[in-house]
């Protein structure tokens, strides 16, 4: 879900896309790559207009520092930082989208069951691993 609600946007535009996944997720790149492949072939487009590379930190600098025209990057606020740092050098626009704590905020007048079903839900959503899970109330 995180690659792909940038990375469609950019192809409907008529871009070209460069993903560079976790060094955590790698073994999910290959699969991703065949996916989106046969997806552009079915839609008669290059399946070249998507590269899925994996790596560590030196492959994503290598990406922001490389002449991209854009950068999308979800991460921790530290390597956010190094991101925004290198491509400031070439004005290249950043997309950032950090680690926090997610908190949902349930209002004095709000129906509380509908609250704390919300709440669960938006708790566990994808089995509470992605990055927009509330983690308070």
């Amino acid at each position: 879900q995180n690659i792909l609600g940038p990375t469609i946007p950019a192809l409907f535009a008529g871009n070209a896309v460069v993903v560079k996944v976790s060094e955590w997720t790698s073994w999910s790149a290959a699969p991703f790559q065949d996916f989106l492949e046969r997806w552009l072939k079915d839609c008669g487009y290059s399946p070249d207009l998507v590269r899925v590379i994996t790596g560590y930190g030196d492959a994503g600098a290598a990406l922001v520092s490389g002449g991209v025209d854009k950068i999308v990057f979800t991460g921790s606020m530290a390597n956010g930082r190094r991101v925004v740092e290198e491509s400031a050098k070439t004005l290249t626009p950043v997309i950032l989208e950090l680690g926090g704590k997610d908190p949902m905020i349930v209002c004095d007048d709000a129906d509380l069951e509908q609250a704390a079903h919300a709440a669960v839900s938006a708790a566990f959503i994808a089995s509470g691993q992605m990055c927009l899970a509330a983690e308070r109330v």
